[in-house]
């Protein structure tokens, strides 16, 4: 729990921020555990057609959260998420391409849904949920992390980009390698830490696990 070394590269230092790219869905993951525990979402199993509304009566309607988080929810690995404008309706919009749960596709509009997901579950921004239950309690100054937003301005990304200082990745490190525990508080449910660092093939819910 306390930094034993450092060392940066020429031209940055321990206050610089750096940007997480993908290691960001493993923060949004988290937040769904959050909000798990915190039961507004019921479990795992539950259908995301629940929250995503517009997947009712849909060939989408049977995907659950696992399929998602695990990047099995039928969606193709192949999109361009990133250069749409409202990325969140760009990838509601995602036709299936395979059956849920029936094979592993790294699909970037896949995790833009907790987008979706968290701020209805829980009437609060992805960002906000996220800044509120997991970076603030494990000692994260919320004034040293850039949380991005898609082109519209609207929509937080939950596929990608968290800018912050390298000790700051470490924390949320440290707090998955403690079951979710941080200084006596339980800030994430030991049974999804559990299950996401579980690996179906080698991917966990949103975390890439290869095993030496």
């Amino acid at each position: 729990g306390y930094l034993i070394g450092e060392r940066y590269s020429p031209g940055y230092d321990a206050d610089s921020l750096g940007t997480s790219w993908s290691v960001a869905k493993s923060f949004y993951s988290a937040a769904i555990g959050v909000a798990i525990g915190d039961g507004l979402i019921t479990s795992v199993d539950q259908k995301a057609s629940d929250i995503i509304t517009e997947w009712q009566g849909t060939g989408k309607a049977n995907v659950t959260l696992h399929h998602m988080l695990q990047m099995r929810s039928g969606y193709s690995g192949s999109d361009e998420v990133f250069l749409a404008t409202d990325q969140t309706a760009y990838s509601i919009d995602r036709p299936l391409v395979r059956a849920p749960g029936s094979q592993f596709a790294y699909s970037n509009a896949n995790s833009q849904l907790f987008e979706t997901i968290l701020r209805r579950a829980t009437g609060v921004s992805a960002h906000d949920y996220l800044s509120q239950k997991i970076l603030a309690p494990i000692g994260i100054n919320l004034n040293d992390v850039g949380l991005w937003f898609d082109a519209s301005g609207n929509n937080p990304m939950t596929y990608c980009c968290i800018d912050m200082k390298a000790v700051d990745f470490a924390r949320f490190g440290l707090l998955y390698a403690r079951d979710g525990q941080w200084r006596g508080d339980q800030i994430l449910p030991a049974e999804y830490v559990g299950s996401s660092l579980t690996a179906n093939g080698w991917y966990g819910y949103q975390l890439s696990l290869i095993h030496i």
